[in-house]
């Protein structure tokens, strides 16, 4: 007789204390809980979801979700979120709807709503499927279900807890879920808790709209919280909060005239507001809003909103500028690989300098700012965050029949200039704001030596005040200093000693370069007066013409003379007006090109053609080859090189009273064009060679301008300036700032000067 037993079947069960012992590892903090329900809310694409946190009567939190997204029915409910450990997002790692790559962690929203209070009241609503067998008109189906978790005890299986729910079939009905969860252990919130909140649920709302392939248009997505401790206690917008976090907020508008009207807030600067000049033509009902983000941590308003890392996260997934037309969005604009503002390129090509006349003359205005490369540092497109906003009552700018794009023109074009200008103006201030910064540290640092040293610096940022301040602490250090250091320490007196007498040359070329600037205004004056006598000598030469064939023809040869002279006059004053442009004093264009030098030597020798032909002087450059490029350089700056070295040339064969005979030539020598400038005037004693580069010294020898006073007529001193002795200094200056150099060579047979300019 065989003892053995009938085979029977075991199965696992799954005791109740599993959900506390995985629970507790999973959803360490109350905050994290709260965040993956709100993943959740995204990943059943929602298009708003409002978080609430509140307090009972006895004083326990209680928090509430509630979203749009697709629910869930009552079976989808019993298959997914009753069963632990379920692969339904491992499955679909894109929302069925949005496509939207999932977010939230797999299958722990039960056991963040545990963590959140040991009651769940939950209530969903979804579209009831064909499979679904619903009854007659029944569209969607909605279940209540209440957790309470006290119930899930240790020693009982999971599966013998029963969870009361109940459904309803309904005709109309709004989708998505509602979460309630109270009855916490523990008040667990905290700044750091929300913050961490902020900066999850901020980075989903960053979501302002996309389309994917294989599914329905993506609205985006907001998150509304209202909670203890935020904004007294009032509703706040994550998304609104998100787009003043950055380094910037930027608006902007087209008013009644059709000009832009910007404004920036941002840190270190406040509030700037600008109005265009000139309008938009055709733009009337169109606005901008972005969140500017550069990566720096340090330039965040707000961190508990983002962090760098997050900053970039959604940059990455979210930056770009997106237009929507009367509440739709435009595609592609603000796709990721969408470049419709240039931007990208302009980068590429290191755009320094504003294109719109406006920003070009704002930046000028701002101390610290160079203006014609203030959007050196323009920030990646990725880096704005928002978009364009074409209103009902905008007429003429209509999109194509599948919302790709807007057809070509000129409303276009406008709609891109007014949103260029509007970030260009914004990076010009953030240009500005960096030197802002550079400024507060160095005052900062000023404060600080004047509490070390003592007393205050002199007004004026005196470098010779600093430096007495650095020799009082050298010499602080050299009493208490052991005899091994006193060399170094004599070194950095000497040091002291040498930065004193260079910021003191400093200082004066500085007061000197003021005075010279100065005259820009003048400049400028003079341009607009020249121009209006070019206009009015042209409109005099033409009546003369006119009136000739009336005259006496005794009056009619003279008047005829006299009209020729007018139109000299005019020809002069036109080609002086252009030479004056192309020094870059009224050219906002004006940029580094390569120039042909033989064309600029005879621009410039031209000028003086007046005073050559009274004086009887010789200026030849034949031996200048055709096509011979210098650069890239600003014309100016050639034509302030050789202005300046013919005007000395020229008072030099006057003073030199014998024959008057000015050379130029030039070769190609390596990566440089060699022009060589000599002439048979005063000459400078090689003693002097280097010393004639100093500025304010204009005659070493002290010989020049007593001899060219005596033999230049005093109307002629105005054209040839009164010897500043800055000519040669500026000559070197250009040069050495374009890798160039200068430098005198003793002259050959049958010349005085000989100067050699090393052009690039």
């Amino acid at each position: 007789m065989s003892n053995n037993k009938k085979p029977t079947v075991e199965r696992f069960e799954v005791d109740s204390a599993l959900l506390s012992e995985i629970g507790e590892k999973l959803v360490t903090k109350p905050h994290v809980a709260l965040a993956e329900l709100v993943k959740n809310s995204y990943d059943a694409d929602a298009k708003s979801v409002h978080v609430t946190i509140d307090y009972d009567e006895e004083g326990r939190p209680k928090v509430a979700v509630r979203d749009d997204g697709h629910g869930m029915t009552r079976d989808a409910v019993h298959r997914y979120w009753m069963r632990i450990g379920t692969t339904n997002k491992e499955d679909d790692q894109f929302s069925p709807r949005f496509g939207r790559r999932r977010t939230g962690a797999k299958g722990i929203g039960r056991f963040a709503c545990r963590r959140l209070g040991r009651r769940l009241d939950m209530e969903t609503t979804a579209l009831l499927e064909k499979a679904d067998r619903p009854p007659t008109g029944a569209k969607y189906e909605k279940t209540e279900l209440l957790f309470d978790w006290n119930d899930f005890v240790p020693g009982t299986t999971v599966s013998s807890v029963k969870v009361e729910a109940k459904s309803e079939y309904l005709s109309k009905a709004s989708l998505g879920l509602r979460l309630s969860m109270s009855m916490a252990r523990d008040d667990e919130w905290s700044y750091r808790g929300y913050a961490y909140l902020k900066r999850q649920l901020a980075a989903l709302c960053a979501n302002q709209g996309a389309k994917r392939d294989g599914y329905a248009e993506d609205p985006g997505f907001k998150v509304f919280l209202k909670a203890p401790g935020f904004q007294e206690d009032e509703t706040i917008d994550l998304r609104e909060q998100l787009m003043n976090a950055g380094w910037g907020t930027l608006s902007a508008y087209i008013d009644r005239e059709g000009h832009a009207v910007c404004s920036l807030t941002a840190k270190g600067l406040g509030k700037r507001q600008i109005r265009s000049s000139k309008p938009f033509d055709g733009l009337t009902d169109v606005t901008l809003r972005l969140a500017i983000f550069p990566h720096e941590r340090e330039l965040l308003r707000d961190i508990s909103v983002v962090s760098k890392g997050s900053v970039s996260e959604l940059c990455n997934e979210w930056g770009g500028v997106q237009v929507r037309f009367r509440g739709f969005r435009i595609y592609p604009f603000g796709d990721a690989e969408d470049d419709w503002l240039d931007i990208e390129s302009d980068r590429a090509i290191r755009l320094g300098k504003p294109k719109e006349e406006d920003i070009f003359d704002f930046a000028r205005l701002l101390d610290g700012v160079e203006a014609s490369r203030s959007l050196l540092n323009l920030l990646s497109m990725k880096s704005f965050l928002g978009s364009v906003e074409i209103g009902s009552d905008q007429k003429g700018l209509e999109p194509k029949a599948d919302r790709m794009g807007f057809v070509e023109g000129n409303l276009l074009r406008e709609l891109k200039r007014f949103a260029r200008f509007a970030i260009d103006w914004a990076m010009v201030l953030r240009d500005y704001s960096v030197q802002l910064a550079v400024s507060r540290e160095r005052d900062a640092i000023r404060e600080r030596i004047e509490v070390e040293h003592g007393k205050k610096l002199a007004p004026g940022d005196s470098p010779t005040e600093t430096v007495r301040a650095m020799r009082g602490a050298i010499d602080e250090i050299a009493e208490r200093a052991p005899k091994a250091s006193q060399p170094q320490l004599a070194l950095l007196g000497d040091l002291t000693t040498y930065l004193e007498s260079t910021l003191t040359l400093a200082s004066r070329d500085l007061l000197r370069l003021r005075l010279v600037a100065s005259t820009a205004t003048l400049t400028l004056l003079f341009a607009h007066e020249v121009k209006s006598l070019t206009s009015t000598f042209a409109s005099i030469s033409k009546e003369i013409r006119d009136l000739l064939p009336t005259m006496p023809a005794n009056r009619r040869e003279r008047m005829k003379t006299l009209g020729e002279e007018v139109r000299e006059s005019q020809r002069s004053l036109g080609e002086l007006l252009e030479l004056t442009n192309s020094m870059g004093v009224l050219d906002r264009d004006a940029r580094p090109i390569d120039i042909d030098l033989r064309r600029a030597a005879k621009r410039a020798i031209k000028r003086f053609a007046r005073i050559t032909d009274r004086y009887t002087i010789s200026i030849e450059a034949k031996e200048i080859p055709e096509g011979l490029l210098v650069g890239p350089m600003l014309e100016g700056e050639l034509l302030a090189i050789l202005l300046n070295v013919l005007s000395n040339s020229i008072k030099a064969v006057i003073a030199g009273g014998g024959q008057r005979l000015i050379s130029l030539s030039a070769r190609r020598v390596g990566k440089h064009a060699q022009l060589d400038v000599r002439d048979t005037g005063h000459g400078i004693p090689a003693d002097y060679f280097e010393e004639v580069f100093t500025p304010m010294i204009s005659d070493p020898a002290g010989t020049l301008y007593d001899q060219l006073e005596a033999r230049l007529n005093p109307e002629d001193t105005l054209l040839l300036g009164g010897g500043t002795g800055l000519g040669l200094s500026i000559v070197r200056g250009v040069l050495q700032a374009r890798q160039g150099w200068a430098e005198l060579l003793p002259p050959t047979v049958g010349w005085k000067f000989h100067l050699r300019i090393h052009l690039p």
